[in-house]
């Protein structure tokens, strides 16, 4: 087995970024991880706009269009944004009784709203009032302590079998594994309607034909937001 370290995408290409007419908002990170025992975890929320302040509203959910949970809190979860500046947010862990042989999965809900150019009721939610930017959601991962596998061995460890016309992958390991691309042979994988294996959790996938190279090569995202590339 190898695999190859992709130079990072990051916050130009993947990044969880919201743009409306007279703002322009990133967060900082393509994704939290909050291991176990932590005090908190920092994000930053980016204002890229020139001229316009925003202020933003990020909350946890355990979906990504799902309402606020209890198991995290935000500090604080009301800040305002200055023109080309950033502000920092912390998360911190409420409930202490998640799941100790698994990650959980959450999800960091951020709303940026700024003020309505007056001229311009189109984009205003309110004539006059403000621009409501599209939410930008990035995952959030709860790691426990001691798990018995490193996150590494996780991702390279992924388990395949081919059979007839279908490809299942499974995920053997105690962590989220986020696909990005699967190969087989000559093959690209639509992986796009299950692209995360959840905790020793297994999908298939449909093959357009029958494969004689068997040979496999699979793309994940690290905890970074970088790309890392496996063949086997």
């Amino acid at each position: 087995m190898k695999y190859i370290l992709i130079p990072f995408l990051l916050l130009m290409t993947l990044s969880a970024h919201a743009n409306t007419a007279g703002m322009s908002f990133q967060l900082g990170a393509l994704r939290v991880v909050y291991n176990e025992g932590q005090k908190s975890a920092p994000l930053d929320l980016i204002n890229n706009s020139p001229d316009t302040p925003i202020l933003t509203q990020t909350i946890i959910t355990d979906d990504p269009k799902g309402k606020a949970v209890n198991d995290f809190k935000v500090i604080p979860p009301l800040t305002k944004v200055l023109p080309g500046s950033s502000n920092q947010i912390k998360i911190i862990q409420i409930n202490r009784n998640l799941p100790a042989d698994r990650e959980s999965l959450f999800y960091i809900n951020s709303k940026a709203l700024s003020a309505a150019n007056k001229n311009n009721d189109e984009n205003s939610a309110v004539g006059g009032g403000i621009n409501i930017g599209i939410a930008s959601v990035i995952k959030l991962f709860y790691r426990p302590a001691n798990l018995p596998v490193t996150v590494d061995d996780a991702q390279k460890n992924l388990t395949f079998s081919v059979t007839d016309k279908k490809l299942t992958i499974t995920n053997p390991s105690p962590y989220y594994i986020n696909l990005i691309n699967v190969k087989v042979g000559s093959e690209n994988i639509v992986i796009s309607e299950k692209p995360m294996l959840a905790p020793f959790e297994k999908h298939s996938y449909l093959l357009n034909k029958m494969l004689t190279d068997k040979k496999i090569k699979w793309t994940i995202i690290n905890d970074a937001g970088g790309l890392l590339e496996f063949t086997r």
